[in-house]
């Protein structure tokens, strides 16, 4: 659930970079914004992919 968050908040602000960059309001602004937004989508997908190749962990033999 919280990847999700992350992931909703990453193209929030991507996109809202990319509206700033289009309309060219607050100038380098937007490239910051748009700069922070694909900096946690990149990590909120590489998470996905670890997971996704690391297969099951192996089962716990409690002792």
């Amino acid at each position: 659930m919280t990847r999700l968050i992350w992931l909703i908040v990453a193209a929030i602000l991507g996109l809202s970079g990319y509206d700033l960059l289009l309309r060219d309001l607050l100038g380098w602004t937007g490239y910051f914004v748009a700069g922070i937004g694909i900096g946690i989508l990149s990590a909120v997908v590489g998470s996905y992919a670890h997971d996704a190749l690391a297969g099951r962990p192996p089962p716990h033999r409690g002792g």
